[in-house]
């Protein structure tokens, strides 16, 4: 998974990494901006490639 408003990845699983984005929720919704790459371990083929993420958000 990669925040995509620096193109770095995100270490899935390391509670110690922090972000610096912060996105306003307005009408009760907000964008969270995520991003995923495609990584080959064999020949690629053309095809559709599908992702998914399942997070928690803490709220204080």
């Amino acid at each position: 998974m990669i925040d995509s408003t620096g193109n770095k990845p995100i270490n899935i699983g390391d509670f110690e990494q922090k972000t610096s984005n912060y996105v306003s929720i307005s009408s009760g919704n907000a964008t969270l901006p995520y991003a995923v790459r495609y990584y080959a371990t064999g020949a690629a083929t053309a095809g559709k490639v599908v992702s998914s993420v399942m997070y928690s958000l803490i709220y204080n």
